[in-house]
């Protein structure tokens, strides 16, 4: 195949890539957007971070949820920058929500474009022809694994961590074939694109290790009779050099933003191994990483939310689900790893997976989600690898491509779906729920959208199935209280209102609306001193909402409790708002 054959049949992947992308070009904001990309939220609020386009140091000084007023130890600077920097080149001009969502999309699939080109790039410094990393191209732009990081706007941060750490990778290798002034300006250039990478998503300060197994892969491939401890031991210097300054640069700022935030916990409905034992944690997660590697393998049934109860706890090492999970997992890593002498690439495709994916995987430390298929982009690099191998392999290259040819195009059609299905959040929560009726999330969000619609029955069945998964659900117990209250069951509105005030995993916004809502309960009944107990407490959960809260309900609270009884509350909202000095935060 020739140079030109070759950048032809590259440009018609791309086209193809675009083309079943293209329908997240029409989508708006769902789930995260709306909190981190969107310049206004939902409530009203400008995002600071986004509206206002602030000075880099600001950026590098912020963790992630900064925008959305919810502390976090999250830190993507170079993400919620970039956020800021579309919005204002373009989005601001937009009209309405889809016009200011379209850039946003736009540089999305740009992006992801540039992910298949790196992915084509890396194959080239491997494989001397040109067919295998074309076909490895091809795998990585129409696997459905990737909507949710295209589709949805916040999946950026793994867009970014994949081209800027694959790029420096790229611009490492060059430098180590270059002399002189050259040589030089690829090794800077390859650690300013590590900073960018690191600064995008936290689990792309695997790239250096990436970086090294890559490099060592290379050299057994380029020089056989090489020992594996030379290869190994060959680009530690280089990988040093361009990584180590980056990464301590990072992890100061990221300290520097995080300094004195109480952060909160790990919610249980998102990552239900926070409540675990610490074997049955390390059993369950073994499994769900099992399920990370079957979906890059077979991407079906892809969904949202994948939190509690969509996976079974495991409580034993001798649990046949654990077992089949650690056996499979352990044959990737065996596997790569008996094969580094005479087959490299299958060596690169194991590591590159089991690499990127622990450490995500709720095993070295646990993340705020159980699972989310955004957080399989970068690991699943490793299947383009394996493509490539098997497409160099003689014996089973036309059985290879004969199996391969119905999974491009399943995959291809699933992934033209979700990237219609992330179009906004009513359509990806009625659209999700159906694939993962086992999520309480998804029953609650979808519950959320009926209400939206006025459809209360449908809203109140949802609510009633997320409460038969998870009992301990405390805005499923709210949002049923309200109805009642609606139906003037104040007796049973009251005690789901408790009900969901006694759940442990209930988070400070959970308890406020609980609180508030039983605080309005209890003064419609007459009982004003509990009421004033409960709108207090409501106010110190959350004393900016409690001030808006107050200020819809001045008047029929105002004949319950009295006129000066709202007022002392409102004046306690005013000190204790996030923005008084006494409660803001130096950095």
């Amino acid at each position: 195949m020739t140079r030109h054959q070759a950048s032809a049949l590259l440009a018609l992947i791309l086209l193809v890539t675009f083309g079943i992308h293209a329908p997240s070009l029409a989508n708006t904001f769902a789930m995260d957007d709306r909190f981190l990309a969107k310049a206004v939220h939902d409530n009203g609020r400008p995002n600071p971070m986004v509206s206002e386009l602030q000075s880099p140091g600001r950026y590098f000084t912020s963790h992630y949820w900064e925008g959305a007023a919810a502390p976090d130890i999250q830190y993507r600077p170079v993400t919620i920058l970039s956020y800021a920097l579309v919005y204002h080149t373009v989005g601001k001009h937009g009209t309405g929500e889809s016009g200011e969502a379209l850039p946003q999309h736009l540089v999305n699939v740009g992006l992801h474009l540039m992910a298949v080109w790196l992915v084509y790039r890396l194959l080239r410094r491997l494989v001397k022809h040109r067919g295998p990393p074309l076909l490895a191209a091809l795998v990585f732009g129409v696997h459905a694994i990737h909507s949710e990081a295209v589709a949805g706007i916040v999946g950026r941060a793994d867009l970014f961590a994949f081209c800027f750490g694959a790029a420096a990778v790229v611009l490492h290798g060059r430098a180590r074939e270059a002399a002189g002034r050259s040589r030089g300006l690829h090794l800077i250039s390859a650690g300013i694109l590590l900073f960018l990478a690191f600064g995008s998503k936290e689990n792309a300060l695997a790239w250096p290790v990436f970086m090294a197994v890559f490099e060592t892969a290379r050299i057994l491939i380029k020089q056989p009779a090489t020992r594996i401890a030379s290869a190994l031991a060959a680009p530690l210097p280089t990988v040093g050099l361009v990584s180590l300054l980056p990464a301590a640069i990072l992890v100061a700022l990221w300290r520097w933003a995080v300094a004195g935030l109480a952060i909160p916990p790990v919610s249980p409905l998102a990552n239900p191994l926070v409540d675990l034992p610490a074997p049955d944690r390390v059993f369950t997660a073994v499994q769900v990483w099992f399920h990370g590697l079957t979906r890059t393998l077979v991407p079906v049934d892809l969904a949202c939310d994948h939190g509690a109860h969509v996976f079974q706890t495991i409580t034993s090492a001798l649990d046949l689900r654990f077992l089949a999970a650690a056996t499979c997992l352990a044959a990737v890593g065996a596997g790569g790893l008996l094969a580094i002498r005479r087959h490299p690439l299958l060596f690169l495709a194991g590591t590159t997976f089991l690499g990127f994916s622990l450490v995500t995987a709720n095993l070295l430390l646990l993340i705020g989600t159980l699972f989310g298929e955004r957080l399989y982009y970068i690991p699943s690099l490793g299947l383009s690898f394996l493509v490539a191998w098997l497409a160099t392999r003689r014996v089973v290259r036309w059985a290879g491509l004969a199996a391969l040819l119905p999974w491009l195009c399943i995959s291809g059609v699933n992934t033209f779906e979700r990237c219609s299905v992330w179009k906004d959040d009513e359509t990806l929560f009625l659209h999700d729920v159906k694939v993962r009726p086992e999520s309480a999330r998804l029953q609650y969000l979808a519950a959320k959208v009926h209400e939206r619609r006025g459809e209360i029955r449908r809203m109140a069945a949802h609510l009633h199935r997320a409460l038969e998964i998870h009992e301990d659900y405390a805005l499923a117990w709210n949002d049923v209280g309200v109805l009642h209250a609606r139906d003037g069951n104040l007796e049973k509105a009251e005690s789901c209102f408790r009900r969901g005030l006694g759940c442990r995993d209930a988070s400070d916004s959970d308890r406020f609306q609980l609180h508030t809502n039983l605080g309005v309960l209890l003064a419609q009944t007459r009982r004003p001193a509990e009421a004033r107990k409960h709108l207090l407490l409501g106010l110190q959960r959350d004393p900016e909402a409690m001030r808006d809260r107050l200020r819809d309900l001045m008047a029929p609270l105002g004949r319950l409790l009295g006129d000066e009884t709202i007022r002392r509350l409102q004046e306690e909202g005013k000190r204790q708002l996030p923005g008084d000095p006494a409660r803001s935060r130096a950095k």
